[in-house]
């Protein structure tokens, strides 16, 4: 998630960027995650899942 987040801060910085389409990519990984992480057998990286679902909803406020 940081190559992510700094992908993003990058594309909010550059003034050609579509804020929608940005916020689209991030709520599509978001719901990925969540759905990864709700499974009937949670996976083995369950913590680093949960820390990139915070992360990812930290820079989908900052958009």
């Amino acid at each position: 998630t940081d190559g992510l987040e700094k992908l993003a801060t990058t594309i909010v910085n550059n003034r050609g960027f579509d804020k929608d389409i940005l916020k689209q990519f991030v709520l599509s990984i978001l719901t990925d995650l969540e759905v990864l992480l709700a499974s009937p057998e949670p996976p083995i990286f369950h913590d680093a899942l949960q820390n990139s679902i915070n992360q990812i909803k930290e820079i989908e406020a900052a958009i």
